[in-house]
């Protein structure tokens, strides 16, 4: 079913409703910014705007009422969970549920490497900008990644030698991505394959 007509409807409505009028031009550069979106939540994210905007808005706030959050607004929130979590120490193994933080912690040195650079105030000053950027270039390209080892090594378990049971980390960001998704990359398989023997000698 092509929802086009449909959703430029809605924004034409919601534009008359501001007493605007869009070019056929304007109108088509709002409908391919929705693009991607289910017409329920266009739907829903358009009646929001009729609801509490003071002015007609631009396609970025009908898209963030629609749920949708910038790689720089993710990127902030994946900080946050880090720094949460970095109290736990570099012995653990951690898993984000956000597969692009534990991609980002891997490309930035692995989590005690990442861990250790704590020290003060001016180093997580430079830290949260590596992390910040990283953590985009890599939402971008959809890269994301297993389990994070800690230095702790192999366990004993009732006479069976095991790897360490990685922290999960949740999230309640929406749209992130996990180590499940289609959009993984090579690299990031290859990194599966890894979790349980990192790190490999001469690969760091």
């Amino acid at each position: 079913m092509n929802d086009r007509p449909i959703i430029e409807l809605g924004i034409t409505a919601l534009a008359e409703l501001f007493n605007r009028q869009l070019s056929p031009a304007t109108l088509k550069l709002y409908v391919s910014a929705l693009e991607g979106l289910s017409i329920e939540v266009i739907t829903d994210a358009l009646e929001a705007a009729a609801a509490t905007c003071e002015f007609f808005p631009l396609p970025f706030v009908i898209r963030k009422m629609a749920g949708v959050v910038s790689d720089d607004d993710q990127a902030v929130g994946a900080w946050a969970e880090v720094l949460d979590t970095v109290g736990i120490g570099s012995w653990s193994w951690v898993d984000f549920a956000d597969g692009t933080i534990n991609a980002t912690i891997r490309n930035l040195g692995g989590w005690p490497t990442f861990v250790s650079r704590f020290t003060d105030a001016a180093s997580e000053k430079w830290v949260r900008q590596e992390f910040l950027k990283t953590y985009v270039s890599l939402r971008n390209s959809g890269t994301v990644a297993g389990p994070l080892a800690g230095l702790s090594e192999k366990e004993a378990s009732g006479g069976t030698v095991r790897d360490p049971v990685p922290v999960r980390i949740g999230t309640d960001r929406p749209n992130v991505l996990t180590i499940t998704d289609e959009s993984k990359t090579e690299n990031t398989k290859r990194d599966e394959l890894r979790i349980f023997f990192w790190p490999i000698p001469g690969d760091e």
